[in-house]
């Protein structure tokens, strides 16, 4: 998602002026590339629903977000130190958890909703450029390099105390929605792919985790299909034909665009050493392609025969 900084200012309000004034030479410079847009707002002059979705009760208040709805941070006041550290921050952030509580119905869906934020989640103390505990520091140096998001459960107890449901420590990461474990899990994954006879054998933190990626998406539905789109809208001939196929012959199943993850994409290939998409796979385990399925529609009953297959 990109990442927005929305300043709310005052025209006749010195210090807003400044912080305006400030923000503009900050966005000249070119330092920060990984936010996409700065914008300023007159807060006399826009609408009073913009100020209550973004919840600005004062001037001026930097509100910083990624895509349009989700708030990283709020800050108001007219500290321009802390401005810039905040922006400086908010560079590296890896991404963002929404605030908005009001769209969870209970603890468990909330929970639910947070775990599938991102491929990989963390739940850690503190944020992966300010760690506050020394194991959530650990892990953010072995998890250098891999994209994840985090979120700090010392800003919300609820999640926290829910969470240990799962596990009772912190901090936990999360894959595809599914507990990977604590520190130590990582620390043992980390040892286990270092201890390989070769060089050849060994595999990063970054690939351990790509795999574990694959494992579950294969396995979340009874019938998965990888495609290119979505079956309301396949994006090539081949996706199209097989979801056409499949809802002749009433097989529910779920789908995953890798068009949208270029490391599932490629990842499925060599995990499965199936070269081409669409991938079918059913109860985890790969049917084939295209030409597989119609092969088996043609011969009947291809509903059976896709259970069957792999019994």
């Amino acid at each position: 998602m990109d990442k927005e900084v929305l300043i709310f200012y005052a025209s006749w309000e010195p210090a807003g002026v400044q912080m305006v004034d400030m923000i503009n030479e900050v966005e000249k410079s070119g330092r920060f590339v990984k936010i996409k847009k700065w914008t300023k707002i007159d807060a006399e002059n826009c609408e009073s629903s913009l100020l209550e979705k973004y919840k600005v009760s004062a001037v001026p208040t930097l509100v910083f977000l990624f895509g349009k709805d989700s708030i990283w941070r709020t800050l108001e006041g007219a500290d321009s130190a802390l401005a810039f550290q905040t922006i400086s921050e908010f560079d590296q952030a890896e991404a963002a958890v929404p605030e908005d509580e009001e769209k969870y119905d209970t603890l468990e869906t909330k929970l639910q909703q947070l775990i599938r934020i991102a491929p990989v989640m963390v739940f850690m103390k503190g944020s992966p450029s300010e760690p506050r505990c020394k194991f959530s520091r650990a892990l953010m140096e072995i998890l250098q390099g891999i994209e994840f998001a985090s979120f700090d459960i010392l800003r919300d107890d609820e999640v926290r105390q829910g969470l240990k449901v799962y596990w009772p420590t912190y901090p936990q990461i999360y894959i595809q929605g599914k507990l990977l474990g604590g520190l130590d899990n990582i620390k043992e994954l980390v040892s286990s792919a270092s201890s390989s006879e070769t060089k050849e054998k060994i595999k990063s933190l970054k690939d351990i985790i790509l795999e574990l990626r694959l494992k579950n998406l294969i396995q979340k539905a009874p019938v998965m299909l990888f495609m290119k789109g979505e079956p309301t809208a396949p994006r090539c001939g081949f996706s199209r034909t097989i979801c056409e196929i499949l809802s002749n012959a009433d097989i529910q199943f779920d789908s995953f665009d890798i068009l949208e993850d270029n490391d599932i994409r490629q990842g499925l290939k060599s995990f499965s050493q199936w070269p081409t998409y669409p991938q079918l796979y059913v109860k985890g385990s790969l049917v084939g392609g295209l030409d597989i399925v119609q092969e088996m529609a043609r011969d009947g009953n291809l509903k059976d025969q896709l259970f069957n297959c792999i019994e």
